[in-house]
């Protein structure tokens, strides 16, 4: 993937200079960005690690790994190893981004150009980005080669709904927007959508059909005649249908309605607690009837809040969490009946970060601000996550960073 992506900048400075970077290696073509001042598109990028992992020239220790290059090796603990390719992750995700943020900003002088010649990669990127949806999403796109040398796009998608209608409705949508989105040279779009049964929903349409209909302004029903095979094999009655339909534009217009909200609230210099923080991820924890929940809870303001406002946000964030319901576990398997938890317990982080760094996080690392547990009236005097409580709050075990401690009382 990285070797793809810097293509694009090395083709640029190709054309300014008048030279070929593309025919080089991988690792003169690193340098080449880096000597031109390129050095942040190439961060967790290492010759000597990714030679060695291609070739095979690893070697395991306890503490460590050694990659053995042909002239230099490299010895890096699994933590290293684990930042270096995060930094290669976020080097891509940025490039990718900075792709789609100017195809976006140019779309009026990229649309002649033909988004027809952006890669599959970017096209579905696109397409996804107005085609999906709560209920819907589009989980991959790939090219193939149907009978009678017709070119043919495979569009994998799922949703939660049994709904023929809505498998129809939904398929129209991807291929009315795949040929939007630099479909014109297709001859078949295959949608499968998978909803939750052993065998997949599948329609075929006719994409030089959908093109005609988008060229001459036809009437959408027109699209219909684009169907060649219809197999989708699943159904359900009309209430599950309109309650399906009804329940997703009204989470769709109150989504929308509360950012408005927040948005104008935060403009008026007034922040509600629920923009103060994000969960990051929910865990279920339960250990048979009991029912636990775990969630890793970050701060988005940059500057550290006061200790009034940290105990308002896990007091907020613990009366969301208890209202989820969740299933207990056994050892024979997750059950099917959901409740409410008995027990919550929250990690609150000061900077976002990867999902195992946070499950990871200690005092020691200075992120991990504070861990508080509520339960229930019934277990209220067997805390389990947080024993010695710095604070207690309407039944909420509070446990600060004893490392920041001071830090935190110290900011008014």
């Amino acid at each position: 993937v990285f070797n793809h992506l810097i293509r694009i900048p090395l083709g640029i400075l190709g054309i300014l200079r008048g030279r070929d970077y593309q025919s080089p290696s991988l690792a003169n073509r690193v340098e080449t960005l880096r000597n031109s001042g390129l050095r942040e598109l190439t961060s967790g990028y290492d010759a000597t690690v990714r030679n060695a992992i291609s070739h095979g020239s690893t070697a395991f220790r306890v503490q460590t790994i050694v990659y053995q290059g042909e002239q230099t090796s490299s010895e890096l603990s699994v933590r290293e190893f684990a930042g270096l390719f995060d930094s290669l992750v976020d080097s891509c995700h940025a490039m990718v981004l900075a792709l789609l943020i100017f195809l976006c900003g140019n779309r009026n002088e990229a649309i002649p150009h033909g988004i027809d010649r952006l890669p599959l990669g970017l096209r579905y990127l696109l397409v996804d980005g107005v085609a999906s949806h709560r209920a819907f999403n589009i989980v991959s796109m790939i090219d193939s080669e149907a009978i009678r040398n017709r070119r043919q796009l495979n569009i994998y998608c799922s949703t939660r709904s049994l709904s023929r209608m809505i498998h129809l409705f939904e398929s129209l949508s991807v291929g009315w927007n795949c040929q939007r989105m630099g479909g014109q040279n297709y001859d078949r779009f295959a949608v499968s959508i998978d909803c939750g049964k052993p065998v997949p929903a599948s329609i075929f349409l006719n994409a030089q059909e959908l093109l005609r209909v988008s060229r001459h302004n036809l009437p959408p029903k027109q699209a219909m005649a684009a169907i060649e095979t219809n197999l989708l094999w699943h159904d359900a009655p009309n209430w599950a249908r309109r309650l399906y339909v009804w329940k997703n534009i009204f989470l769709q217009a109150f989504t929308l309605a509360k950012f408005q909200i927040h948005d104008q609230l935060m403009k008026s210099g007034f922040r509600v607690l629920s923009s103060r923080y994000l969960v990051r991820k929910i865990e279920n924890k339960s250990a048979a009837e009991i029912r636990r929940l775990e969630a890793q809870i970050v701060l988005t303001a940059v500057e550290l809040p006061s200790r009034r406002k940290l105990l308002d946000i896990v007091r907020h964030a613990t009366r969301k969490l208890r209202r989820k319901r969740i299933p207990k576990v056994e050892i024979t398997g997750v059950g099917k009946i959901k409740r409410k938890p008995s027990y919550v317990w929250i990690k609150l982080h000061r900077r976002d970060g990867r999902i195992r760094t946070l499950l990871s996080s200690t005092w020691a690392s200075q992120n991990l601000l504070l861990q508080a547990e509520w339960m229930s009236v019934r277990y209220r005097r067997r805390p389990i996550f947080v024993k010695s409580a710095d604070e207690v709050l309407r039944g909420i075990h509070i446990q600060f960073n004893p490392n920041m401690l001071s830090q935190i009382d110290g900011n008014a």
